[in-house]
């Protein structure tokens, strides 16, 4: 998942917009200003002991589901992604609640918005 927008909260130029749709966009360079915030999901790594992929969610999140996720910052560097402080966690708690937990620069009803669209893509699958 990546998400994108503008450090002003105003809507996205019709130059970002194309960029940002296209489906040769690199996620690596800002096309021409750095007005925008480029989230993206955090990579989950590979638990040994219980042989799946995890994400740490520091007990914020106690059930596995399709629909926990991480994001972060986009950076240009590997290592400093996975560093990357995470700006908004999203995951199940219980059979029917979950968490949210957002952070600057993620304004909270786009961080709402954001979560809400996990019902919606995983129903449909």
């Amino acid at each position: 998942m990546h998400v994108a927008f503008r450090h002003d909260h105003q809507p996205l130029t019709a130059a970002q917009e194309a960029a940002l749709i296209s489906m040769h966009f690199d996620w690596t360079t800002i096309p021409g200003d750095t007005s925008l915030v480029l989230l993206q999901n955090k990579l989950p790594k590979f638990n040994d002991v219980l042989k799946t992929y995890c994400l740490n969610f520091n007990g914020r999140v106690t059930m596995p589901s399709v629909k926990n996720f991480q994001l972060a910052l986009r950076t240009h560097d590997q290592a400093a992604e996975d560093a990357a402080p995470v700006r908004l966690q999203f995951g199940r708690v219980s059979r029917d609640r979950f968490s949210m937990d957002v952070r600057a620069p993620v304004p909270v009803y786009m961080a709402l918005a954001v979560c809400l669209t996990t019902f919606d893509a995983i129903e449909k699958i």
